[in-house]
C-alpha cells in the first residue's frame, strides 16, 4: 500500500516520450534525406553500427557502384587489345591473345558480382532505412500542426504522402540511386578512356553529347511542369479517395457510389490522363533519342575511325572508342528508368520537406512558455475572454466569434448554449489553443506552397479587405494562453469533444491514455514488461484509476459484458465493438482518469440513454463539488445544465446572455434566446401524458412563400456522367488499353531487332577497317556508315513510338485501376471495412499505390523488357544462322544469365512482399493518427504517438538474408557479360586461329550477345519493380473479383409487390444478430415485431441496446444469423440491395458530408439527382430548418463544404444531412440521433417538421432524448439485444416500467 501512495504521489515516475524537435537542414533537396540519418557512431566503440549506419552505407555502396560501372569500359579496352590481336595473321598470337584476354576478363567478372552485389545491398538498405526515419519523421511534423493545417491538408493526402510518396522516395534515393550512380560510372569511365585511346575521334563523337543533353534538359523542364500539375490533382484524388472509403455505409445507403466515383473519374482521374498525354510524350522523346544517338554513334564512328586508321589509330584503338561511346550513350538510354526514378523521389521530397519545416503558428514543440505544475494552488483553473474576434482559416471572410468577452471563473461549473453554428464550439477549439484568433487567417508562402501541392483553392485570402481580422486575448489562469506552454495549458484540461474518437487498442488502453503528462502515464510496451514492485504498484494504481474513471462514466457495467472485458480490443475510427453512447462513455472516463482541474464536455453525451446521462451528470457534478473542478459544459440538452452557475447564452457568434437557469428562464428577461431554445423542452417535458398540440404554421404549408431569389437547378448542377462499366478482372482493364499496348509491342519488336541487324552490320564495318587498301576502305566503310545513319533515324522514330504507347498506355492503366480499385471496395460488406488491415487508412494508401505500381512497371520498364527480349531471341538465331560454333558457346551465358535472373526475382519477391506488409501497416497508423489529430493534440499525445510509432516499427528487422541472396544474383547476372567475353574471347580466337571462323561472324555474333546480355541483365534491375507490380496487380484483382458477402438479390424488381402488396409493412421474426467482428456476442437477441406503413416507430434504451443494429439489418449492412426480416412480406434477402435502400431515407448519428458544393451534397440523396428542382431542394432545406442559413453563405448552394463539410457547425452539417434524406422522399424514414447535434429550438422546429414528413411514410427512429421519440404511434424499449417493453408514450407511462424510469430521468 505505501508503494501505491508513493506511486500516486508521483515519486516513481516512468519515463515520458522524449520532446518532439523541429527538423531543419540547410541540405538542398538532392541530399536532404540524408539529414534524416541519426549521428554516426564510433568506427572503434560500435563497429557493427557503424557500418550499418545510412552514411556509411552510401560511402561504401558509392565506392562499389563506382568499381561495377568500370566493368564495360573494361571490357571495351580489352575487346581493342583482343581485336588487335585477332586481325594477326599467326595463329600463335591469335591463340595467346584469346587466352589472356579470357583470364582478365575472368576477373573482371568476379570483381563486377562482388561490387555489384555490395552496392544493391548498401542502397537497398539505407534507402529502407532512411524511408523509415522520413515516413517519422513526417508524422511528427504533421502531429504538431495547428488545426489551421488540417482545415486546408485533408488525412487523405497524409497518407498518400506517407505510403506512396516515401515509398517512391524509398526506391528512387535507394536501389535506383545505386543504379544511377552504377550507370553514371560506365559513362565517365567510358568518357575518359575513349580519349585516351583515340581523343581526334572522341571528339568528333562528343558533339553528340551537348545536342544530346540541351534535348534532354528541354523535355525534362516540360516534363516537370506536367509533373507539377499531375501532383496537385493526384492528391485531391487520394483525399476524395479516403472521403469515400471512410464513410462507406453513407455512400452505400444513399447508392452515392456511381456519383462520387463520377467525381473522382472526371474531374481528377480524366485530367490526369490528359496530363500524362502530354508527360509520356516527353518520356517516348527521352527515349527514342537516347537510343537514336546512341546508334549514330555507329554511323559517326566508323565514318570518323577510316579516317583515323589511315592515320595510323590501330583499329583496336578505334574500337576501344567506338565501344566505349556506344555503351556511353547506351548506359545514358538504359538509366532512364533509374534517373526518371530519382529525380521524381527528389521532387516528391522537395513537396514533403514543405509540409516537414512547416512552423505552425502554434507549436507544441516549443518548450518555452509558462508551465503550470498541476498540483500547485498558487493558480486557479479560470478562463477569460477578451473581445475576441474569430474566423475559420476554412473560410476566412465569416465571423465564427464576434467581439466575445466572457469569464469562466475557477471552480465553478459554467455552461454554454445556442442554436447550431453560434460559435460554442469554436470557443471550445480556442480555450483549447488549437487556434489563434490572430493568425488563424493569416497565410504564409509556405502555407500557399502547401495548398499549391494540395491544389487547394487559397478562395478569399488574396483579397484582405475581405478578410476578418482576428483579434482579442484568451487568458487562462490570468495568463494570456500566448504565455502558457501549449502542452502544460492542454494538460490542465480534460475534454471530450463532439463526436469522440477511440484508438486502435484495449478498452483499458483508451481509457489509459487519458494519463498522457502525469506520472502515471501509461505506455502499454514498457509498463507491462517491467516486473519491478514500483512498476508492479504502478500499474494497480493506473489499473484503480481507469477502473474508478469507468464507473464515474457509467461505462464499467457494459465493459465488463464485452467479450474480453476492459481488455477488449477496438480499432480506432471503425464502428463494430462499440455503439455510439458507449464510445462516449469511454471518452468521458478518459477525461476523468486524469483528474483533471478543468474538464469540457462538448456534447459529451448526445449518445447516451437519458438515465445513463443523468448518472453522469450527478457523477460529474460530485466531482467537480470535491475537487474545485472547473467544469464546462457545451450542450443542447438544456435539462444537462440546469445545475449549472452560470450559462452563456450565444447566437450569431456572440454572447447574447449570462445567467443561471432560472434567470434566463424568467419570461422578464429581456433576451428572450434562452427562452426560446429551452421551452420546447419544458414544453414536453411538463406533460407526460399526451403530446402537445403545436401552434407553429407548418414548414410543409404549402401557402409559405417562395424564395424571392430562385436558384436555376439545370444551370447549376453539372450534368451526372455515367461511369463505364465496371470490369470483372484486371485483364478487362488491360484490354482497354490493347491497341496502345500492340503498338508498344509492335514497335518494341522492331526496336529491339534494329540491335541484331546493326550488330550484323557491324562486323562487317569492322573487317572493312582491315582493308589493306585504305582507299578501297574508306569507300566499304563509308558505305557501313550510311547504313547506319538510316539505321539511327528509324530507331529514335520506332523506339519514341514504343516508350510513348506503353508508357501512355501504363499511365491510363493507372487511372482506370484506381477508379475500379475504389469502385471495388465500395460495393464490400461493412464488416470488410472492419477487418484488421482494412481500414479507411491501408485502403486509401493501397488504392492509390497498388495502380501507381501497376503503371509504374507497364510503361518505360516494359518497354526496355520488350526490346532486350527481342533483342535476345534475335540473337540466337543470328548467331546459328552465322556460325553454330559460335552459337553453342551463346548458350551456357544465356542460360545462366536465365537462371540467376529467375532466383533473383524469388528472392527479391520473398524481399519486397515483407517489406510492403510493413509499409501498409505503417500508412494504417499514419491514417488513424491523421484523422484523430483533434484527440492528440488536446491529450498532448504527439510525442508519444510518434515513440509508439518507432517502437512498433524501428525494431522490425530488415531480411537481410532474401536482400543478400537477392543482391549476389543480381551480381552474377550482371557479370554475365563479363564471363561471357572470357569465354568467347578464348574460344572465339581458338576457331579464327584454326579457319573454321570468318572474323566478320565473330565479330557479329560477339557484337550481338554482348548487348543481348547486357540488355537482358539490365532487365533483372527491374525485378523489384515486376515484383511490386505483380503483388500490386493480385490486391486489386482480389479487390475486383471479391464478392461481397452481403450479396445482393438479382431476381426481377418486385413491382409487383409493391403494388399488391405494399401494405404489408415490416416484420421481425425471431432476429438474431451477432457481428462478424464480435461474434461471440448476440446483439439482437430474438427480436420479433411488425412495423406497418404509415406509421411511425421509435426505439429507445441504453447505449449498446442494440437500437443502431436494427437499423443496420434493414438496410443489410449485415446479414443476421437467425430469424427473417420481411418487407411486404419478402425477406429482404431476396431483394436487391439497391432496391431495398432506395425505399429507405437514413441520417446517421455521424453527420457525413463531402468536399464539393451545398447543392451537390443535398440532391446526392435523390433517386434521381439530375431531376430535382429548384422547389424541391428549396422544400426539404426548409424542412430541415437550414434553408435561411444556406441562403446566408456568399454562394448559397454553390458554397463549397470544404473537407468532410468542415466549414459548418455540427448541428449545421446534421440538418443537411436531414434535408438529404428528406430530398429522397423516401418510402421508410430512417433516424438515428437524426437530432442529437440540434439545439433545442432547431430540434423542436426540426422535431416538427421530421413529423409532418412521416405522414403518409413509415419513420423508424433512434434516439436517447424522449421528446423525440413521444410522438411515436410504437414505441420499443431494448436492453440487452432485445425487446423489453412495446407501446405509445401514454401506455407505456401506464405501465412504469423501463420507459417510465428513462422519462422520468429527463423530467
Amino acid at each position: 500500500m505505501e508503494h501505491a501512495n508513493q506511486v500516486e504521489r508521483g515519486r516513481f515516475v516512468a519515463p515520458h516520450a522524449q520532446p518532439l524537435n523541429s527538423h531543419r537542414s540547410k541540405l538542398p533537396n538532392v541530399f536532404y534525406l540524408l539529414s534524416f540519418a541519426p549521428p554516426c557512431p564510433s568506427l572503434f566503440r560500435h563497429p557493427q553500427a557503424f557500418f550499418a549506419h545510412p552514411y556509411v552505407l552510401y560511402a561504401i555502396g558509392t565506392f562499389a557502384a563506382l568499381g561495377a560501372g568500370v566493368s564495360l569500359p573494361a571490357f571495351d579496352i580489352v575487346f581493342g587489345y583482343w581485336t588487335n590481336g585477332i586481325n594477326s595473321d599467326d595463329p600463335a598470337v591469335i591463340r595467346a591473345r584469346g587466352n589472356e584476354t579470357g583470364w582478365i576478363m575472368t576477373i573482371v567478372a568476379f570483381a563486377t558480382c562482388l561490387f555489384f552485389a555490395v552496392f544493391s545491398i548498401c542502397f537497398v538498405t539505407a534507402g529502407v532505412k532512411l524511408s523509415n526515419a522520413l515516413r517519422e519523421q513526417y508524422l511528427s511534423a504533421v502531429l504538431v500542426q495547428d488545426q489551421a493545417f488540417f482545415d486546408r491538408v485533408g488525412p487523405g493526402e497524409i497518407v498518400t504522402r506517407s505510403s506512396k510518396d516515401i515509398d517512391s522516395i524509398r526506391t528512387g534515393l535507394g536501389e535506383r540511386l545505386g543504379y544511377l550512380i552504377w550507370s553514371f560510372s560506365t559513362i565517365v569511365t567510358a568518357f575518359v578512356s575513349a580519349f585516351v585511346h583515340a581523343p581526334r575521334l572522341a571528339g568528333v563523337l562528343f558533339v553528340l553529347i551537348p545536342f544530346t543533353m540541351i534535348v534532354f534538359t528541354g523535355l525534362g523542364y516540360w516534363s516537370d511542369n506536367v509533373a507539377q500539375a499531375g501532383d496537385q490533382i493526384d492528391g485531391k484524388a487520394a483525399t476524395m479517395i479516403e472521403q469515400i472509403l471512410s464513410s462507406v455505409r453513407i455512400v452505400q445507403s444513399f447508392d452515392l457510389g456511381p456519383r462520387l466515383l463520377s467525381k473522382l473519374q472526371y474531374d481528377m482521374l480524366r485530367p490526369l490522363q490528359k496530363l500524362a498525354r502530354r508527360k509520356t510524350a516527353v518520356k517516348g522523346l527521352e527515349l527514342g533519342t537516347a537510343f537514336g544517338a546512341g546508334f549514330l554513334v555507329y554511323s559517326m564512328c566508323f565514318w570518323y575511325g577510316g579516317i583515323e586508321v589511315t592515320k595510323g589509330r590501330s583499329v583496336g584503338d578505334v574500337m576501344t572508342t567506338f565501344y566505349n561511346y556506344v555503351n556511353l550513350f547506351f548506359a545514358f538510354a538504359g538509366v532512364v528508368p533509374h534517373l526518371v526514378a530519382t529525380t521524381t523521389a527528389i521532387h516528391v521530397i522537395g513537396n514533403l520537406r514543405t509540409q516537414i519545416e512547416r512552423k505552425p503558428p502554434i507549436d507544441v514543440r516549443d518548450e518555452t512558455g509558462i508551465r503550470l505544475n498541476q498540483e500547485s494552488t498558487s493558480w486557479k483553473p479560470s478562463f477569460q475572454l477578451d473581445g475576441v474576434t474569430f474566423a475559420y482559416p476554412s473560410r476566412p471572410t465569416n465571423k465564427a466569434l464576434d467581439n466575445v468577452s466572457v469569464d469562466i471563473p475557477a471552480g465553478e461549473f459554467t455552461a454554454f448554449v445556442g442554436p447550431s453554428g453560434s460559435g460554442k464550439s469554436t470557443l471550445a477549439s480556442l480555450l483549447l489553443r488549437l487556434y489563434d484568433p490572430e493568425s488563424a487567417t493569416k497565410v504564409t508562402d509556405q502555407d500557399r506552397a502547401i495548398l499549391k501541392q494540395a491544389n487547394v483553392e487559397d478562395t478569399g485570402i488574396d483579397s484582405e479587405e475581405d478578410v476578418v481580422t482576428g483579434s482579442g486575448i484568451v487568458r487562462f489562469a490570468g495568463h494570456d494562453v500566448r504565455d502558457l506552454n501549449v502542452t502544460s495549458l492542454r494538460q490542465q484540461i480534460a475534454v471530450v469533444q463532439q463526436n469522440p474518437q477511440l484508438v486502435s487498442g484495449t478498452v483499458f488502453d483508451n481509457v489509459a491514455i487519458g494519463l498522457t503528462g502525469t506520472d502515471l502515464e501509461y505506455r502499454p510496451d514498457l509498463d507491462n514488461s517491467d516486473t519491478s514492485p514500483e512498476s508492479k504498484a504502478r500499474l494497480e494504481t493506473i489499473n484503480q484509476r481507469v477502473e474508478d474513471a469507468l464507473r464515474k462514466a457509467q461505462a464499467w457495467d457494459f465493459v465488463t459484458q464485452l467479450p474480453d472485458g476492459i481488455r477488449t480490443v477496438v480499432s480506432g475510427g471503425r464502428t463494430g465493438v462499440l455503439s455510439g453512447g458507449q464510445v462516449q462513455r469511454v471518452a468521458i472516463a478518459r477525461a476523468l482518469v486524469r483528474q483533471p482541474r478543468c474538464l469540457l464536455l462538448d456534447e459529451a453525451t448526445s449518445a447516451v440513454s437519458a438515465d445513463t446521462e443523468m448518472q453522469i451528470q450527478e457523477s460529474l457534478l460530485a466531482e467537480q463539488r470535491e475537487r474545485g473542478m472547473t467544469l464546462i459544459v457545451i450542450a443542447h440538452r438544456l435539462s444537462t445544465i440546469v445545475s449549472a452557475d452560470r450559462i452563456v447564452v450565444m447566437a450569431s457568434g456572440r454572447v447574447v446572455q449570462i445567467g443561471t437557469y432560472d434567470e434566463l428562464l424568467d419570461p422578464s428577461c429581456p433576451d428572450q434566446t434562452f427562452r426560446s431554445l429551452a421551452l420546447p423542452h419544458q414544453d414536453v417535458d411538463n406533460k407526460s401524458g399526451s403530446p402537445p398540440s403545436s401552434s407553429s404554421t407548418s414548414v410543409f404549408d404549402s401557402s409559405l412563400p417562395e424564395s424571392p431569389t430562385q436558384i436555376t437547378s439545370k444551370e447549376a448542377v453539372e450534368e451526372y456522367k455515367p461511369l463505364p462499366p465496371a470490369i470483372r478482372s484486371t485483364r478487362q482493364a488491360f484490354s482497354h488499353v490493347r491497341l496502345l499496348f500492340t503498338i508498344g509491342v509492335i514497335f518494341g519488336l522492331v526496336g529491339g531487332a534494329t540491335f541484331v541487324i546493326v550488330a550484323w552490320l557491324q562486323g562487317r564495318a569492322i573487317v572493312a577497317l582491315s582493308i589493306p587498301d585504305f582507299s578501297e576502305m574508306r569507300s566499304v566503310v563509308n558505305r557501313w556508315a550510311l547504313w547506319f545513319l538510316i539505321t539511327a533515324l528509324g530507331a529514335l522514330v520506332v523506339i519514341a513510338v514504343h516508350g510513348f504507347s506503353l508508357e501512355y498506355g501504363g499511365e491510363k492503366l493507372v487511372c482506370e485501376l484506381r477508379l475500379e480499385s475504389v469502385r471495388a471496395l465500395v460495393r464490400q460488406e461493412i464488416a470488410f471495412f472492419e477487418q484488421k488491415d482494412s481500414g479507411s487508412g491501408t485502403l486509401t494508401a493501397a488504392a492509390s499505390q497498388n495502380p501507381g505500381n501497376v503503371g509504374n512497371f507497364f510503361g518505360l520498364i516494359l518497354a526496355q523488357i520488350i526490346s532486350s527480349t527481342t533483342n535476345f531471341a534475335a540473337t540466337l538465331i543470328m548467331s546459328f544462322i552465322l556460325n553454330w560454333r559460335l552459337a553453342v558457346m551463346v548458350l551456357p551465358a544465356l542460360a545462366a544469365t536465365t537462371s540467376l535472373g529467375y532466383a533473383n526475382f524469388k528472392c527479391q519477391e520473398i524481399f519486397e512482399h515483407g517489406l510492403t506488409k510493413t509499409i501498409d501497416s505503417q500508412s494504417d497508423f499514419v491514417a488513424e493518427a491523421a484523422n484523430s489529430v483533434l484527440l492528440l493534440s488536446a491529450l498532448s499525445r504527439e510525442a508519444e504517438t510518434v515513440r509508439q510509432f518507432n517502437v512498433r516499427f524501428a525494431s522490425r528487422p530488415i531480411q537481410y538474408n532474401w536482400l543478400s541472396w537477392s543482391a549476389i544474383t543480381m551480381g552474377g547476372t550482371q557479370a554475365m557479360i563479363e564471363f561471357f567475353a572470357a569465354l568467347i574471347f578464348w574460344w572465339g580466337a581458338k576457331q579464327v586461329a584454326t579457319g573454321t571462323v570468318a572474323r566478320a561472324d565473330l565479330f557479329s555474333v560477339l557484337e550481338a550477345v554482348v548487348i543481348a546480355i547486357y540488355t537482358s541483365a539490365k532487365i533483372w534491375t527491374y525485378t523489384g519493380d515486376f515484383t511490386r507490380m505483380r503483388n500490386s496487380l493480385k490486391t486489386i484483382e482480389s479487390w475486383i473479383t471479391r464478392e461481397p458477402q452481403i450479396r445482393s438479390f438479382k431476381g426481377e424488381k418486385s413491382l409487383e409487390y409493391a403494388s399488391d402488396k405494399a401494405s404489408q409493412g415490416i416484420e421481425f421474426k425471431n432476429v438474431e444478430l451477432r457481428y462478424p467482428s464480435r461474434p461471440q456476442i448476440l446483439s439482437l437477441a430474438s427480436v420479433s415485431m411488425r412495423m406497418e406503413p404509415g406509421k411511425s416507430y421509435a426505439f429507445c434504451g441504453t447505449s449498446g441496446a442494440g437500437k443502431s443494429s436494427i437499423l443496420a439489418v434493414l438496410q443489410r449492412f449485415y446479414d443476421i444469423t437467425a430469424g427473417q426480416i420481411l418487407l411486404d412480406g419478402r425477406d429482404i434477402r431476396q431483394m436487391d440491395l439497391s432496391e431495398l435502400r432506395s425505399q429507405m431515407g437514413y441520417v446517421s448519428q455521424e453527420p457525413i458530408l463531402y468536399d464539393m458544393t451545398v447543392r451537390w451534397n443535398l440532391i446526392s440523396g435523390a433517386q434521381m439527382p439530375e431531376k430535382v428542382t429548384d422547389a424541391e431542394l428549396e422544400n426539404a432545406c426548409r424542412q430541415a430548418c437550414i434553408l435561411d442559413f444556406i441562403r446566408s453563405l456568399p454562394q448559397g448552394f454553390e458554397t463549397e463544404l470544404g473537407l468532410k463539410g468542415g466549414q459548418l457547425s455540427g448541428g449545421q452539417r446534421q440538418r443537411l444531412c436531414i434535408a438529404r434524406a428528406l430530398i429522397r422522399n423516401p418510402r421508410i424514414l430512417l433516424l438515428d440521433e437524426a437530432t442529437s447535434a440540434l439545439d433545442g429550438k432547431s430540434e423542436a422546429v426540426v422535431q416538427e417538421a421530421l413529423d409532418n414528413a412521416s405522414k403518409g411514410r413509415m419513420t423508424i427512429t433512434i434516439a436517447h432524448r424522449l421528446s423525440t421519440v413521444r410522438k411515436a404511434d410504437v414505441i420499443h424499449v431494448m436492453e440487452h439485444g432485445t425487446i423489453v417493453e412495446s407501446g405509445s408514450h401514454d401506455e407505456l407511462i401506464a405501465l412504469e416500467g423501463r420507459y417510465f424510469e428513462l422519462v422520468r430521468t429527463q423530467l
